[in-house]
C-alpha cells in the first residue's frame, strides 16, 4: 500500500463517533460507470472511471475527498477535475494528474500538497502554485503518496523522480531530512545527481521505492523495520536510494525487467517477479510478509505459495501476478484471477470471513469473477474486475468501503455505482416472510450492536441526516428516532432486555 492513515482502526466508541460525526447528507447524483483504477488511502478511497472522472468516498475531515466540504461520504462522489489520467491517495490527502497538471487536496501540514504552502485545501490546488520558479514538476507520468509525502515520475524521457512533503525519515530521497512544500529532486548521489530511468513508484508510510530500468528496485526513507530491503547497511534512516536484490531462480539478483509489480506498505515492501514469485521485506509483526512466520526481515523473503516446498502448508496463493501492501496486511492477485491476503486482520481486511491474523496467504471469499486489480489501504482492501466493477472489504466506520453503510465487512461488498451485481430488480416474493426485520439494526448489517446505538445517537443529535434503516432504528416504535432508542439498543446488546419493538 502507498496510502496510510495517521490513525489506526478505532478501538473505542468515542473514535467511532468522531469519524461518523462528519458524514454528509447529500448523495452523489448519477454515480455509475466503469472503473479503470482504484486506490484505497488511509480512511478514504478513490476510483477513476472510463471517462476520466475521479470519484472519492470515505472520511473527509481534512477535505481529502476534494468536494469543498469536510463531510464524509458513504458512496462515490465526483471530484471536479477534467481528464484525470493518474491519481494517488495518502494518509489524509489526494493527488491527481488532470489535463497534464498535478492537483492535490486535503491535509497539508507537511507540505504534501506541493503548492509551496502548509495550508490544508478542501479543493484541488496546483502543484508548485506558490513555489519558487525553479519548482521542478513537468511531464508527470506516475504518482504515489505516503502518509504525508508525495512522489512523482517527472519527464517522459528522463524518468526523473520528484518528491514533496514530510521528509523526517528521508522519504523524499534528496539527501536530507527537511520537509519540502514543493517538488524536490530525488538524488542518486550527492551533490544531487537526479535519479533517472524510473518506470514506477510506490510510497509507504515513511519510505519510497522505485523501479529503475538498469538497477531494479531502489528504496529510500525510513529503514527502522528493514523496509528498504538493503540488509540494514544504510542504517535506520536512508535519505538516498539503496538497491534491493530480489533472488531469481539461480539465486542471482533478478534483472529489472523481471520485476512486474511493486508495492509499499506501512513498514514493509513487496514485489512480484515475472516468474510468478512474490517477495516481501520489512516489518512482519502481524505476518504481513506472508512467509509463515512473524519474524521481520531486512532482505526480501519469498511469500509462501501453493508451490512452495520450504513453506508451511496452508497457503492459498498460486502463481502471483500482482501485489498490494496495506499498513500491516498484504494481498496478491493470482494468474487465475483469484485473490489471497495475509497479515493483520483485526478489522477483516483479509476478506476471509474472520478476524484472525494469518502469516500465510488466505483466500478472499465471495469475490466476483475476473478480478484484474487489487489495492490495499490502511485497514481496507479493494478489487476491480475486467468489467470495471468494484468490491471492497475491511474497516468501514467512516464509509471507506463505499457501500452506503458504516458497517465493517469481513467479505467483499459492492461499491455503489460500480456494482458487481446485475441491476435487474429482485423478484417479488410470492409468500409473506415469516421472519420479522431485526429491530434496532440501524445500519442494515443483519446484527444489532453498539454501532447501531452510536448511529441512532448521531441521528438524534442531527450529526448525520439519515440512517440506512430508519424504521428499524426506532426501537420503541413511537415514530421518532431519539436517544431513548439508543438506550434500548444498548440494553439489548448487554442482555438486559430480550427484544425490541418490531
Amino acid at each position: 500500500m502507498s496510502h496510510l492513515s495517521r490513525f489506526g482502526p478505532p478501538a473505542i466508541l468515542a473514535i467511532v463517533l468522531l469519524f461518523a460525526a462528519f458524514v454528509g447528507g447529500d448523495s452523489p447524483a448519477g454515480a455509475s460507470g466503469a472503473a479503470v483504477a482504484v486506490d484505497p488511502g488511509g480512511a478514504h478511497t478513490c476510483a477513476l472511471t472510463a471517462d476520466d472522472e475521479l470519484r472519492c468516498w470515505g472520511w473527509n475531515f481534512h477535505g481529502q475527498l476534494g468536494d469543498n466540504t469536510v463531510d464524509s461520504r458513504l458512496e462515490p462522489t465526483a471530484v471536479e477535475l477534467p481528464d484525470v489520467t493518474a491519481f494517488a491517495l495518502g494518509g489524509n490527502h489526494t493527488c491527481a494528474v488532470s489535463e497534464g497538471n498535478v492537483m492535490c487536496w486535503g491535509l497539508n501540514d507537511s507540505g504534501q500538497l506541493g503548492d509551496g504552502s502548509t495550508i490544508t485545501s478542501l479543493t484541488p490546488v496546483d502543484l508548485c502554485a506558490s513555489a519558487p520558479v525553479e519548482c521542478n514538476a513537468s511531464d508527470i507520468t506516475a504518482i504515489a503518496a505516503g502518509t504525508a509525502h508525495t512522489c512523482a515520475v517527472a519527464g517522459v524521457v528522463t524518468g526523473a523522480v520528484v518528491c514533496w512533503g514530510d521528509n523526517s525519515s528521508g522519504q523524499l530521497g534528496n539527501g536530507g531530512t527537511e520537509n519540502s512544500t514543493f517538488p524536490t529532486n530525488t538524488c542518486e548521489t550527492l551533490p544531487c545527481q537526479p535519479l533517472s530511468s524510473i518506470s514506477s513508484l510506490a510510497a509507504g508510510s515513511a519510505h519510497t521505492c522505485a523501479l529503475n530500468a538498469s538497477e531494479g528496485i531502489l528504496c529510500w526513507g525510513s529503514n527502522a523495520f528493514g523496509q528498504l530491503g538493503d540488509g540494514g547497511q544504510c542504517g535506520a534512516t536512508c535519505p538516498l536510494p539503496v538497491s534491493v536484490c530480489i533472488a531469481d531462480a539461480t539465486s542471482s539478483c533478478a534483472p529489472p525487467n523481471d520485476l512486474i509489480s511493486l508495492s509499499a506498505g506501512g513498514r514493509h515492501t513487496c514485489v512480484v517477479t515475472s516468474e510468478q514469485r512474490a517477495f516481501c521485506w520489512g516489518d512482519n509483526s502481524d505476518g504481513q510478509l506472508g512467509d509463515g512466520s512473524e519474524l521481520g526481515s531486512n532482505v526480501p523473503v519469498e511469500v509462501c505459495t501453493t508451490a512452495s516446498d520450504s513453506c508451511p502448508h496452508g497457503s492459498t496463493l498460486d502463481s502471483p501476478v500482482a501485489i498490494a501492501a496495506g499498513f500491516s496486511h498484504t494481498c496478491a492477485l493470482s494468474a487465475s484471477a483469484e485473490v489471497s491476503c495475509w497479515g493483520l486482520n483485526s478489522v477483516s481486511q483479509l476478506g476471509g470471513g474472520s478476524r484472525n491474523n494469518s502469516s500465510l496467504p488466505v483466500a478472499v471469499e465471495a469475490l466476483a469473477a475476473d478480478i484484474i486489480e487489487i489495492a490495499a489501504g490502511s485497514s481496507h482492501t479493494c478489487a476491480r474486475n475486467s468489467g470495471g466493477a468494484l468490491q471492497c472489504w475491511g474497516w468501514n466506520a467512516d464509509g471507506r468501503l463505499g457501500d452506503g453503510t458504516f458497517s465493517s465487512r469481513d467479505v467483499p461488498v459492492d461499491v455503489i455505482g460500480f456494482s458487481m451485481k446485475p441491476t435487474t430488480p429482485a423478484p417479488t416474493p410470492t409468500t409473506t416472510p415469516t421472519e420479522r426485520p431485526l429491530a434496532g439494526d440501524a445500519d442494515c448489517d443483519g446484527a444489532v450492536d453498539a454501532i447501531d446505538a452510536t448511529l441512532v445517537l448521531q441521528k438524534s443529535a442531527a450529526l448525520i441526516p439519515t440512517l440506512p434503516c430508519p424504521s428499524l432504528a426506532d426501537a420503541d416504535a413511537n415514530g421518532e428516532i431519539e436517544s431513548r432508542d439508543a438506550t434500548l439498543i444498548l440494553q439489548l446488546v448487554a442482555g438486559l432486555i430480550s427484544m425490541l419493538s418490531p
